[in-house]
């Protein structure tokens, strides 16, 4: 398998695009670490993906945050960023506070990822 043994880190790991990312390379035999803001959706998503998944509660778009749980990984082979705040409806009915903590989250998340590791 191509992946076994290597270090996996799914930042939106908990739903959706992300936990089936974390789910498929758990399946090829890497160690998982997912991240996402609430504990109680991470424990779901590892019921899922299964044993051994680390987790971490993270705002993604908070770099001490981000940056708190890279320093707890020694080692990390791949990082996938999936997580977003998501904005559902019309675009140009959308607060802008909310569409700003979309794009927050998208754009810092990745940024902050790439930066730690």
């Amino acid at each position: 398998m191509m992946l076994t043994g290597k270090v996996v880190v799914i930042i939106g790991g908990s739903s959706g695009i992300g936990l089936a990312t974390a789910k498929a390379a758990y399946d090829q035999g890497a160690h998982v670490v997912i991240s996402g803001r609430t504990q109680e959706k991470l424990n779901t998503a590892i019921k899922i993906i299964g044993n051994g998944v680390r987790s971490f509660e993270v705002d993604v778009a908070d770099e001490t945050s981000v940056r708190t749980m890279f320093n707890q990984l020694d080692h990390v082979d791949h990082v996938f960023v999936t997580a977003s705040h998501i904005v559902l409806g019309a675009i140009l009915e959308t607060d802008s506070e909310i569409l700003k903590s979309t794009l927050d989250s998208r754009f810092w998340g990745s940024y902050f990822a790439a930066m730690c590791k």
